[in-house]
């Protein structure tokens, strides 16, 4: 799949299952940008591009992780 300018996929939720996969490779020029958002009603993945760098979020039931990059990632 790809994805030019402000595209977007959707998962219905009756198709996900307890374990998912994503992989992805992205090229950008943005320093900032949503890149990836799996929402539930209190849990949430969100993967962002912040100043260059590559920033995962989540809340899964024991309070908010946040792993992030050096910028400029190659």
């Amino acid at each position: 799949v790809s994805f030019y300018g402000s595209s977007y996929m959707s998962l219905p939720l009756e198709d996900a299952r307890s374990t998912t996969i994503i992989l992805f490779r992205l090229k950008t020029y943005c320093k900032n940008a949503i890149i990836f958002l799996s929402a539930g009603p209190i849990d949430y993945c969100l993967i962002t591009l912040e100043n260059g760098a590559l920033k995962v979020r989540t809340i899964l039931g024991l309070g908010e992780a946040i792993l992030t990059s050096n910028s400029g990632l190659k």
